[in-house]
């Protein structure tokens, strides 16, 4: 990623929305949907210009390989990020 972005997560049943997290060149998001083949939980929302790279499950799983068992033994620091149910 290059540029910035806000991340937001809906907080209540009325869908209204609070940032939960900030975003900037290098990082990364989306990973916890492709690693747990789940729908997302959050929205990232660009601040002007922004590039990303996009990949699907299969590039994702190329790209991580062996990576996957770290990144999901790692599930527990996202909690603090933003709220999620992790089996």
């Amino acid at each position: 990623m290059n540029g910035n972005a806000k991340v937001f997560q809906v907080v209540d049943n009325d869908k209204n929305q609070k940032i939960v997290g900030n975003l900037g060149p290098s990082d990364y998001f989306g990973e916890i949907a492709l690693l747990l083949d789940r729908p997302r939980v959050a929205t990232v929302v660009a601040n002007g210009k922004l590039q990303c790279v996009k990949l699907d499950r299969n590039a994702f799983e190329r790209l991580i390989g062996p990576c996957t068992d770290i990144l999901k033994r790692n599930m527990a620091n996202y909690k603090s990020y933003i709220s999620l149910e992790v089996n």
